[in-house]
């Protein structure tokens, strides 16, 4: 998930795992990753909105 500022020092290309609990690793969003660790744009927003308390 990016923040604006990180949004903004990254150019977009960067954003933060989300994990529970911070400090948060950064990760660069166009890097290759795993099959195992990708995830829908449907559940990434899901689980924002969980982590946030927002409704669904």
């Amino acid at each position: 998930m990016p923040s604006g500022q990180l949004r903004q020092f990254s150019g977009g290309r960067e954003g933060y795992v989300l994990t529970g609990e911070g400090p948060f690793d950064v990760v660069d969003l166009l890097d290759p990753a795993p099959a195992a660790r990708v995830t829908s744009l449907a559940d990434q927003h899901a689980f924002i909105r969980a982590f946030y308390g927002l409704p669904g």
